[in-house]
């Protein structure tokens, strides 16, 4: 399947399940994992082509009459600086990549006490 086209089957899709609904920021990780498992089907698509597939129905979606207008740049926003990386947490948790432990002594961002 063409990529352009599998996008399109896959927004047409999505758009059709919640043309009747409004969105907010905080429905964009929902929707994401929604798309995340259509784009999991496409047939021929490199693991980079569907991420960008997942990213660019999210983008059209926030785009379209579904997302106020007020909210739209912010939306914009969380879906360049933080969805890209969070696709790719919930990739490697699918694929059990993640070791919780691990991961936690990582993170540099806040002060976690050992347990």
């Amino acid at each position: 399947m063409e990529v352009v086209s599998a996008k399109e089957k896959i927004y047409d899709t999505v758009f059709s399940h919640i043309k009747k609904r409004t969105l907010g920021v905080e429905d964009l990780l929902q929707l994401t994992t929604a798309v995340m498992e259509l784009v999991q089907k496409a047939k021929g698509m490199s693991g980079s082509e569907k991420k960008e597939a997942v990213l660019s129905v999210i983008l059209r979606a926030v785009d379209s009459k579904l997302v106020p207008k007020k909210i739209r740049e912010t939306c914009r926003e969380f879906i360049k600086i933080a969805l890209p990386k969070t696709i790719d947490l919930l990739v490697s948790a699918y694929r059990h990549d993640i070791d919780l432990k691990k991961l936690r002594s990582q993170c540099k961002c806040l002060p976690l006490g050992k347990s």
